[in-house]
């Protein structure tokens, strides 16, 4: 992340004075994906399984400037353990600065960050405003604007294209490793991560975030579903039933409906998640692809038991 884009998107991409459609092309740098990251790693000399390097991805967000500072010969605790928490570790103190760099009015743009930190699942913007303390308006709407172009935070549309009912969900991996682990655990120095991925803050945080990792990795689901060629439509779609993440509406007639789990081992789908997934289905089937078959899709790190 730096400051030149987000100055470049206000000043002028925005420009209302000379500068206005004065732009020849515009170019969108964003980070790694899963399989960059790979690729990255592997000339720097670092192989680390898949599993591995979703980890690394949940605590950087495939930032290169970040991936750079790892160093070979390492595990991922290692990694994390002198990125994050040791005295010069580069990702140790990257938040206050980072936000400051980018906003003249930080804490508020801050404000809206954390308060999405703590919610496990995308939430609307009246949601939003509820958690954050804000108030509605230009000002409340700039502010999620900038962190939207930025990548801090991203809108995720409900189905039928219902704007009041779009999701927003803290999309930046670093900023939600930081407010969940390293401000807390900065001053404990070498193993702070080695004991923290045992705790049970470790499920939730790992839980939301692959969830996140998986939604920026939309195009290569599809890809792996095989569906990459057949026009498609992803969106979120709650009810009082139900909440669904990752609907992806094809053009042939069927529904993906597409659930996210973080495991270390091949996950079990137990009585109790079984029954949860029927509902969801039951849900979906019922109130919006009346006349369209629904697939369920895992998504999981090792597969299924």
């Amino acid at each position: 992340m730096a400051l030149q884009p987000l100055i470049l998107i206000l000043k002028i991409v925005k420009n209302k004075g000379g500068l206005h459609n004065r732009i020849t092309r515009q170019i969108r740098l964003m980070p790694f994906t899963l399989s960059e990251t790979a690729s990255f790693l592997q000339i720097k000399g670092i192989n680390h399984i898949h599993y591995d390097i979703t980890q690394l991805y949940m605590c950087t967000g495939g930032v290169p400037h970040y991936l750079d500072q790892l160093q070979k010969g390492k595990s991922v605790a290692q990694h994390i353990d002198k990125l994050c928490f040791s005295k010069d570790g580069l990702l140790r103190t990257e938040f206050g600065q980072l936000y400051a760099s980018l906003f003249d009015d930080a804490q508020k743009h801050v404000s809206i960050i954390k308060a999405l930190s703590k919610i496990h699942k995308g939430i609307t913007r009246q949601e939003l405003l509820k958690h954050s303390g804000a108030r509605s308006g230009g000002e409340f709407t700039r502010q999620l604007e900038e962190l939207i172009e930025s990548g801090f935070v991203s809108e995720y549309q409900y189905y039928g294209n219902k704007r009041n009912q779009s999701l927003f969900r803290l999309s930046d991996e670093y900023s939600l490793f930081y407010l969940k682990f390293i401000k807390k655990n900065r001053n404990n120095g070498t193993g702070t991560w080695q004991r923290l991925h045992k705790s049970s803050s470790f499920a939730s945080w790992s839980g939301f975030s692959f969830e996140t990792i998986c939604l920026k990795h939309a195009p290569q689901i599809k890809q792996a579903l095989g569906i990459g060629g057949i026009y498609t439509q992803q969106s979120s779609w709650f009810n009082y039933e139900a909440q669904i993440d990752l609907l992806i509406d094809r053009d042939d007639n069927v529904m993906n409906l597409c659930e996210m789990k973080f495991s270390n081992t091949d996950y079990t789908i137990t009585k109790d998640y079984y029954q949860k997934l029927k509902i969801k289905r039951s849900a979906v089937q019922a109130n919006i692809a009346k006349r369209k078959n629904v697939f369920l899709v895992l998504i999981t790190t090792f597969g299924i038991k």
